[in-house]
């Protein structure tokens, strides 16, 4: 398995009231309904894209907030398959998305991301480095310049049952493996 995604990019800072606003949290919504407001008071152009070739990078404090699962669900559902921080706000966040079968990476801290939409990011070999148990995964941004810098994405502190959660495709599937 690989990622190759366009890079939509925020800022520090974002709740997961915003990945996911709160006025629907109690809606008896289906998945697909849910995923219509994903990010919607943030990025309202979010939802008609095709997440399934996007890949969400922000700054420190990513999912700060409530531990609403909705925040990592919505993505999930419509095709999102990492997201890429330099800290995640809590492990709580941070577990709901590896529950959806959701790469949490990391950036180190001095690490610039000065990409910009239209750039795509490269992640080779996910399923093979997961498995192994690497915390490290060699990454490319591709610019649509035409230019390419490499990159260092951290998965760090797994543990085995996360890594098959994340090996199994989600927490359903790992569940259902071991009836």
């Amino acid at each position: 398995m690989r990622i190759e995604a366009e890079v939509i990019k925020y800022g520090d800072d974002i709740s997961t009231d915003l990945i996911y606003p709160g006025r629907y949290t109690y809606l008896l919504l289906t998945e697909e309904q849910m995923a219509e407001h994903a990010l919607e008071d943030l990025d309202p152009e979010f939802s008609g894209r095709n997440a399934s070739n996007c890949v969400i990078v922000a700054g420190t404090n990513w999912g700060c907030g409530s531990a609403r699962e909705q925040a990592a669900s919505c993505q999930k559902v419509l095709g999102g398959f990492a997201n890429i921080c330099y800290e995640f706000a809590t492990k709580r966040y941070r577990s709901n998305c590896i529950n959806w079968g959701m790469l949490p990476f990391t950036l180190d801290a001095d690490t610039p991301f000065d990409h910009q939409p239209g750039d795509y990011v490269f992640v080779p070999d996910v399923r093979k480095l997961v498995g192994q148990g690497s915390e490290d995964f060699p990454a490319m941004v591709l610019r649509a310049d035409g230019s390419k810098t490499p990159l260092v994405l951290h998965v760090r502190g797994l543990t085995d049952d996360e890594r098959e959660i994340l090996l199994d495709g989600c927490l359903m599937n790992y569940y259902a493996k071991r009836g």
